[in-house]
């Protein structure tokens, strides 16, 4: 769902799409003051480039360059691997934000689907520890 959101003439493919993801959520985590942070992703390859020092020349270059100047901002980050089984709340924002049709959907407040989807979240982290 998120790639139908952002996916446009703009953002060539998924995987740049989820790069530009990643990006959205680093930057969101510096705007908001966050000294540590766990950015978590389902795209496993773009949390890859992020951990590596090596020089990056794939097609996401830019998101993957800006994501990594963008980590000098938190005392402590870690980028995790989530199934996209877990990602109920990243789905669920993706969802309500195609309803409103509206691209700063997060900067509205949350709905209470998006409340209720971090609430099961939760609580399904606390059954599995």
């Amino acid at each position: 769902i998120v790639t139908k959101i952002y996916q446009n003439k703009y953002i060539p493919n998924a995987f740049a799409v989820e790069a530009l993801d990643c990006v959205q959520a680093v930057q969101f985590g510096a705007e908001s003051g966050y000294l540590r942070v766990n950015i978590e992703g389902d795209a496993l390859l773009v949390l890859r480039k992020l951990q590596e020092d090596l020089e990056d020349r794939s097609e996401i270059r830019a998101y993957i360059l800006n994501v990594k100047h963008l980590k000098g901002n938190f005392i402590n980050y870690k980028f995790k691997y989530a199934a996209r089984t877990g990602n109920n709340v990243a789905h669920t924002l993706a969802k309500e934000g195609l309803r409103v049709k509206d691209d700063t959907y997060i900067n509205n407040g949350l709905s209470g689907a998006v409340l209720a989807a971090v609430a099961e979240d939760c609580q399904g982290l606390l059954r599995n520890r």
